[in-house]
């Protein structure tokens, strides 16, 4: 492993475990995700209002002692906490559409839980999906960006990687950038013992690790990247038609 590698996973991994402290508070259920610099960022989509939206972010800022900023336009209500201080950089954010005719953006899903034993299990679950992800971060595998979703109707896939594919292409190059994107998503298939999957809109990994149920994916197809597909006859490759 290089030591350019072993910094992000560290970084990383100092994130998951800052983050897990807080899942252990009653606090609302939000949707993590821990960049390649470690970075922490909580969302909440799927407000009905800003009331709602306030309501959701307003506890988060009271545990992390900073205030809550709220910002309105034309289209949305968007809010947002920074601590500061040491330790991950921590961002909590969100936004609601105006009730206005052809303006903002619909809701397409509506917001978890925010007190009570269905917020409770998915930070249950949430805390589950960290867990798994410290000991992945220990292993000597190319890094990803990392989401813990807080959404019971995602199904049971509480932790998802990504390619960080326009990174990789930033600082690799077009020509070297594909060989790199493809490296990684069978890198990854073959420690998960799981094959790739070319769906419609992305490729894709699924599998368990320590009984948690894992992603990892590459938005956009293999030709986007300008990357070949694996060869075929390994076991390794599925491709799944658009209906």
């Amino acid at each position: 492993m290089s030591r350019d590698l072993r910094k992000v996973l560290d970084r990383q991994a100092r994130a998951v475990e800052f983050l897990d402290g807080h899942l252990q508070r009653d606090l609302p259920p939000l949707r993590w995700e821990i960049q390649s610099d470690g970075d922490l960022y909580g969302w909440i989509e799927g407000c009905a209002n800003g009331r709602q939206l306030r309501a959701f972010l307003k506890p988060w800022a009271e545990h992390l002692g900073v205030p809550l900023d709220m910002e309105r336009d034309l289209s949305e209500v968007v809010a947002e906490i920074r601590p500061g201080g040491h330790g991950p950089l921590v961002l909590c954010k969100g936004w609601v559409s105006w009730r206005w005719p052809g303006f903002g953006r619909p809701r397409w899903r509506d917001a978890p839980p925010k007190p009570g034993l269905e917020a409770a299990q998915m930070r249950g679950e949430q805390r589950r999906a960290a867990t798994a992800l410290r000991e992945l971060l220990q292993e000597d595998l190319p890094a990803l960006e990392w989401e813990i979703s807080n959404m019971l109707d995602e199904g049971p896939e509480y932790l998802r990687g990504r390619v960080p594919a326009f990174a990789i292409k930033a600082a690799a190059g077009d020509e070297r950038a594909a060989a790199v994107i493809r490296d990684t998503m069978e890198t990854w298939g073959r420690f998960l013992g799981s094959d790739l999957v070319e769906e419609p809109t992305a490729v894709r990994v699924r599998a368990e690790w320590k009984q948690v149920p894992v992603v990892v994916e590459l938005v956009g197809s293999w030709s986007f990247w300008k990357a070949e597909p694996p060869a075929t006859g390994g076991g390794l490759w599925k491709v799944v038609e658009e209906e």
